[in-house]
């Protein structure tokens, strides 16, 4: 393996000294005008980066339970914000007994604005994040996402399927509702947000 590394380097030099240049900015690459180097991670996709820019936030929001009602929550990216709103982790918490979760992706708001965020950098503000909750008379038709997911009080449990982002662009919202009545829900979330441009 390392006779290839090898070759390949002197074919590499053999090329330089031929004649044949890299450019970075229209310039030959050489000491004084290098390749450009990552040194960091993406803040729009990269947990650790996102909490050390800023763009990193920990919400939360809680429908309480309504009798004959189906408790449902919303974390919404309001038309303006001028970011997308990439979910990296999603956990959901009842107050009683074991239900499945429905999870929606759509433009339309639940009806009463709550929940908490907290920007994951001390000292910085919140982001442009809206959270709503309802209790609604009956669960939605059409299951958006194609997917229910088991959560047992009062532990919880995940939301989201292993290496599952969901990107919430503007306008949008993603929402849970319990499959069963009289259910309090909790949902929190780990959310990055990252210009849309």
């Amino acid at each position: 393996m390392s006779s290839v590394i090898n070759e390949t380097l002197l074919a590499i030099k053999a090329a330089f000294e031929a004649g044949v240049n890299i450019f970075n900015g229209g310039t030959a690459v050489s000491s004084s005008n290098p390749l450009p180097v990552l040194s960091k991670l993406d803040p729009a996709t990269a947990s650790t980066q996102g909490a050390l820019s800023g763009t990193l936030v920990k919400a939360w929001i809680t429908c309480p339970a309504v009798a004959a009602k189906f408790s449902s929550v919303q974390i919404f990216n309001p038309v303006g914000s001028g970011v997308n709103l990439l979910i990296i982790g999603l956990a959901g918490y009842n107050t009683s007994t074991s239900m499945k979760w429905y999870q929606h992706l759509n433009s339309t708001k639940l009806s009463t604005l709550g929940g908490y965020q907290q920007n994951l950098k001390s000292g910085n503000a919140a982001l442009p994040i809206e959270m709503y909750y309802q209790n609604l008379d009956s669960k939605t038709a059409t299951n958006a996402l194609g997917v229910t997911v088991s959560a047992t009080a009062p532990a919880g449990g995940s939301l989201q399927l292993t290496g599952e982002n969901i990107c919430i662009t503007e306008g949008y919202g993603l929402h849970y509702e319990a499959d069963t009545a009289n259910i309090g829900i909790t949902m929190t979330a780990h959310i990055i947000a990252s210009p849309n441009t």
